[in-house]
């Protein structure tokens, strides 16, 4: 298991509102384990929906995701800094076009002057078209 081979691609991942999840990537398929803890993997052109992650800025690498769609059904925040550093979620869907929205998904230095910014701007209109 090494974080950085880790890669969600072309996938749907359902989680629980509420909990933090984390997703290990093997092969083809994936195996979540609940518990707090941090997300520390790249996700490309997936649609993640209500799965709360957990931005560890370090001592793990950090979330990557791209062309994927973050979506919140209940209207929780799903994106939680835990560092000082600035992370960028750029190129992501938000199931949304608010940027008043998308920041009520985020908890960053917007939140708490010792967290790390997350910056997804600028951000898909709508979902790519190679996310499910």
């Amino acid at each position: 298991y090494r974080p950085t081979d880790l890669e969600i691609i072309n996938s749907t991942v359902r989680g629980l509102p509420g909990r933090f999840q984390r997703f290990r990537a093997y092969g083809s398929h994936l195996q979540a384990f609940r518990g707090s803890t941090t997300f520390p993997h790249f996700i490309v052109h997936s649609t993640l929906i209500d799965v709360p992650i957990l931005v560890s800025t370090g001592g793990f690498p950090p979330f990557v995701g791209i062309d994927s769609s973050l979506c919140s059904m209940s209207g929780s925040p799903i994106v939680t800094v835990s560092g000082s550093e600035d992370v960028d979620l750029s190129n992501n869907y938000w199931c949304t076009t608010d940027p008043a929205e998308i920041d009520a998904l985020i908890i960053d230095d917007a939140d708490n002057a010792s967290l790390g910014r997350v910056n997804y701007t600028p951000f898909l209109t709508e979902a790519h078209p190679l996310a499910p």
